[in-house]
C-alpha cells in the first residue's frame, strides 16, 4: 500500500519534499517574515501529499 511510501517519505526521504517546496514557495517565505517556518511546512506537507495523490491517480501501489 502507499502508506509505506508515505512513511519512508517522511522518515527517510523527507528533504526531497522540504527541497521542492523550498524551490516552488522560497520566494513567498522570504517575503513572510515570521510566518517563514510554516510556509514551508505547508508546502513540504502539499508537496507530500500531491506525489501521493499523483501515485494514487495512476494506480501505482507499492506492494510487498
Amino acid at each position: 500500500a502507499n502508506s509505506l511510501v508515505a512513511y519512508l517519505m517522511a522518515t527517510v526521504f523527507q528533504p526531497v519534499p522540504a527541497a521542492a517546496a523550498g524551490v516552488l514557495f522560497g520566494g513567498l517565505a522570504r517575503h513572510a517574515g515570521p510566518w517563514h517556518p510554516f510556509i514551508v511546512a505547508a508546502g513540504t506537507g502539499l508537496v507530500a501529499w500531491l506525489f501521493l495523490l499523483l501515485l494514487y491517480r495512476n494506480r501505482t501501489f507499492v506492494r510487498l
